[in-house]
């Protein structure tokens, strides 16, 4: 459990980092001191079982002068 892998997840799952600290309960500080992998924030075997219990987004196709925008995360 790196912050790396940690950071990786979160994008995965498209997620801002105020998002999955919103659906895990902590601050967005607190996502960004554990990518960060500042000591006083240690990624904790629950922390990276919450954010790997999360579904994945799925991308849907651009449409003309718009990014490429993420949908609702679909059921494993």
């Amino acid at each position: 459990m790196t912050p790396e892998s940690y950071k990786a997840e979160r994008v995965r799952r498209g997620l801002s980092q105020a998002a999955l600290a919103a659906l895990v309960g902590v601050s967005r500080g607190c996502v960004n001191y554990r990518e960060a992998g500042h000591p006083r924030y240690p990624i904790t075997t629950e922390a990276w079982l919450a954010i790997c219990s999360l579904p994945q987004a799925t991308k849907r196709r651009s449409r003309k002068g718009q990014n490429n925008a993420i949908i609702q995360p679909h059921e494993n």
